[in-house]
């Protein structure tokens, strides 16, 4: 975590959840875009974004066969140091469906866009295409059983301490 000369807030980590309806969409590379300039003064903050650029040219390719370029917002991103992070699970029916079940515990409107097994594996597989073709650093992370101790491993990957 960053430090900072107030001791009256918690300077840690500054979390986006990024996927809120606009990828695969018109407003996705706007919004991207955005972000990035957010980053830009918040260069020295750890920062997540969690799926970014990634997730809008998967979603792009999966529904509208479209190949969205986003070399210059990562050129960007890796003069900030930036890294993504891919978390994937094995490519078991069981493991899908339980996480599909536990999705819904939480998320019960989730069940509007539920896919069959198939889908999500030729979305991670896409995952993994488009993460193949990126300048930034990649760190995969097995993450079909959870809870595990894999946050060890993304730590010392970008440099922080367990």
């Amino acid at each position: 975590y960053n430090t900072t000369k107030r001791n009256d807030i918690l300077d840690g980590c500054i979390w986006f959840g990024c996927d809120n309806g606009v990828f695969g969409s018109e407003f996705g590379k706007s919004v991207i875009q955005k972000y990035v300039e957010m980053l830009e003064f918040l260069k020295d903050k750890n920062t997540i974004f969690e799926k970014f650029h990634i997730s809008d040219q998967v979603y792009n390719f999966l529904y509208y066969d479209k190949n969205i370029n986003y070399r210059g917002v990562e050129r960007r991103l890796r003069s900030f140091d930036c890294k993504i992070v891919f978390c994937k699970i094995k490519e078991d029916e069981d493991v899908f469906k339980k996480r599909i079940e536990e999705r819904l515990k939480s998320v019960p409107h989730y069940q509007r866009i539920v896919k069959p097994f198939s889908w999500y594996i030729k979305q991670q597989r896409t995952y993994e295409q488009f993460l193949e073709k990126s300048i930034l650093p990649v760190l995969e992370v097995d993450m079909t059983k959870i809870p595990n101790e894999k946050y060890k491993e993304v730590l010392g990957w970008i440099k922080e301490e367990a």
